[in-house]
């Protein structure tokens, strides 16, 4: 169960796996679990409006260990990891989960550019991502402007 300062609870009894992650937006609340399922509830109602699952649940394992979730302008974007690494997008508007990545090891950090242009860190480099045209690029070395790798 989740409770807010104002009293209002959640009744989360339904949902299956860990909650790795929470965000809001216009008044609806998102719980993305372990299971790679994510949850919205009306903050108003309180009640369940859907759920949605971000891959098959053979696919579960390959992605259940850790969460990040950024909201970007159309939905929330989300690294994923377990014996693989995962970027996906769910789009508020259509409902729907995207696996935009898939990479053979765990992915860090996510950061959203202005210019729709997602940073991904990882243990061999630098992924980015333009999310409009899903153009990827792979930086395996990264320099410092003097020329030294880092």
């Amino acid at each position: 169960m989740i409770q807010f300062e104002t009293s209002a609870s959640f009744d989360l009894s339904r949902n299956q796996g860990h909650l790795q992650d929470l965000d809001t937006d216009n008044n609806h609340l998102y719980l993305f679990y372990s299971t790679g399922e994510v949850v919205c509830y009306d903050l108003q109602t309180r009640e369940e409006q859907y759920r949605k699952a971000a891959y098959s649940m053979y696919e579960r394992d390959m992605f259940s260990s850790t969460s990040l979730v950024v909201k970007g302008k159309n939905g929330f974007y989300q690294l994923r990891n377990g014996r693989k690494g995962g970027f996906f997008f769910f789009d508020l508007a259509k409902r729907t989960l995207e696996k935009m990545l898939e990479t053979d090891y765990g992915l860090n950090t996510l950061i959203l550019t202005p210019d729709q242009t997602a940073y991904i860190s990882c243990p061999h480099g630098l992924w980015t991502i333009h999310l409009q045209s899903r153009e990827r690029r792979y930086l395996p070395i990264l320099k410092t402007v003097e020329g030294n790798i880092i």
